[in-house]
């Protein structure tokens, strides 16, 4: 965690320097400011231009570190699953791109009654194509499985590209089509301390209403050994509205032994892509429960804004959100998520 938040904050530090210095994100000045900078006096532009000069200087440093340091640590992940890969499903994997990645974030959460909290987030995937063609391998972690509907659904959720499995280890997969339904079978251990074990199978179908509607129906039924055995439903309508927006209704509901009830969900959200380094995501949600009795857990809206800071890895991500919880007598809560995200990948 410590070598994470090392090249987060400092990324940080220099993220305001994208913005003030041209040179650094596209490589040169315009000529307009240039003659601007001309055409101011030098006692306007400050007494300390060889000051200001040398600052300058240490920012395009730093950053040029952190992206050397970034580079080199991309590097490696993808050396390691190009090895890995290669021990098990022989030569060739050793000479193919690797998808692997670790994608770090240093976030913060202001809450009203509770202040600013830290809120770290780590995702890690290893790539290993050519060993799950062979062995059937796949390695992921933080599943969804163990996560409650208030947890998948107010999380931010503009992951555009996240649409992969990502830390703990397991074998057998199983990808086939059974009348048009595609399956999924995986048995494994998750990769946290104490490991483990789990086994699920999954059923996706999908229904084009029209050129644009589509109706889809996600069911899957798991085993964790810390969780017990679990069912979860979901059910989608969504229309890809134009270029830039999409909508999205999706009713979910889920068990889990462990937790001895059920858990509801219900969610509309609207995304938008402003152009091609910011998006917009936002929802308005429902949350229930079966326990003790059939009732409203609480109710929630929120906007998430992403945008491209650096290249294609580093992020900002804001989301304000109001949630309406019944614990509170359904008071709003506000609460501000705000952080920045790097991607280490090849």
């Amino acid at each position: 965690m410590s070598f994470a938040y090392r090249y987060l904050c400092a990324a940080l530090a220099v993220v305001s320097f994208q913005f003030i210095s041209p040179s650094l994100s596209h490589g040169k000045e315009t000529e307009e400011a240039i003659e601007t900078k001309a055409a101011v006096p030098a006692e306007e532009n400050g007494p300390t231009t060889e000051e200001d000069a040398e600052q300058e200087t240490m920012t395009e440093r730093s950053f040029s570190w952190i992206v050397d340091q970034r580079n080199a640590w991309s590097n490696r992940l993808g050396s390691l699953g190009r090895n890995i890969d290669g021990f098990f499903g022989g030569k060739e994997a050793e000479l193919s791109a690797n998808g692997s990645f670790l994608k770090v974030g240093l976030f913060g959460v202001w809450r009203k009654e509770e202040g600013i909290d830290p809120e770290p987030r780590f995702k890690f995937r290893l790539d290993l194509p050519y060993t799950q063609d062979r062995f059937k391998l796949v390695i992921e972690n933080d599943p969804d499985e163990t996560k409650t509907l208030a947890e998948k659904n107010r999380n931010r959720v503009l992951k555009e590209d996240e649409t992969t499995n990502t830390t703990s280890t397991g074998f057998f997969r199983l990808i086939a089509a059974l009348k048009d339904w595609k399956l999924k079978g995986d048995l494994g251990v998750k990769l946290e301390i104490p490991l483990d074990p789990f086994a699920r199978a999954k059923a996706e179908k999908e229904w084009e209403l029209t050129d644009t509607w589509a109706f889809r129906v996600d069911e899957s039924i798991y085993y964790y050994h810390s969780e017990s055995w679990g069912h979860t439903s979901a059910f989608y309508f969504e229309n890809a509205i134009s270029d830039h927006w999409f909508f999205r209704s999706k009713s979910e509901a889920q068990w889990v032994d462990s937790r001895d009830g059920w858990e509801f969900a219900e969610v509309l959200s609207l995304s938008q892509k402003i152009d091609e380094k910011r998006a917009m995501n936002h929802q308005l949600g429902w949350l229930g429960e079966s326990r003790p009795n059939p009732r409203t857990s609480a109710y929630f809206i929120n906007t998430t804004y992403r945008q491209r800071l650096y290249s294609d890895w580093l992020f900002l991500e804001s989301t304000p959100e109001l949630l309406f919880p019944r614990d509170d007598n359904f008071k709003p809560n506000p609460s501000l998520t705000l952080g920045i995200e790097m991607i280490f990948s090849e």
